[in-house]
């Protein structure tokens, strides 16, 4: 039997984009298939700042394509939720709880956690 068939379709499968654009912000996608899946889904990760599309195994690239570009406008929707990304560098806060964390960084300190001994 001849694999040629096999490879000419598979060379022509349109390939997922890595990222997607959205409001002038390129968001990342990761793109699974699973072969528990009935059907395909989208989720936002404000976490991890990107796009998971689940797909259900046989589903083609250019369906799968189709379905992503449909649901652009809830992506910006929901990208639109996610707070700005913070720099985590000397002089920065970032959120912890209901307060703000300032990063402290001076050279002349040590580098270690102090460690509070108590009686126990």
């Amino acid at each position: 039997m001849s694999l040629a068939f096999l490879r000419r379709t598979l060379s022509r499968r349109p390939a997922l984009p890595d990222v997607v654009e959205v409001d002038g912000r390129t968001v990342p996608l990761r793109v699974r298939v699973s072969p528990r899946a009935r059907r395909m889904t989208l989720r936002a990760d404000a976490a991890l700042g990107c796009i998971g599309l689940t797909l259900p195994h046989g589903v083609s690239h250019r369906r799968a394509a189709a379905f992503l570009e449909s649901q652009r406008p809830w992506i910006a929707a929901c990208t639109r939720k996610w707070p700005s990304p913070q720099p985590f560098e000397p002089g920065a806060c970032i959120p912890y709880g209901d307060t703000a964390l300032r990063i402290e960084w001076r050279a002349d300190l040590p580098r270690t956690a102090p460690r509070y001994i108590g009686s126990g």
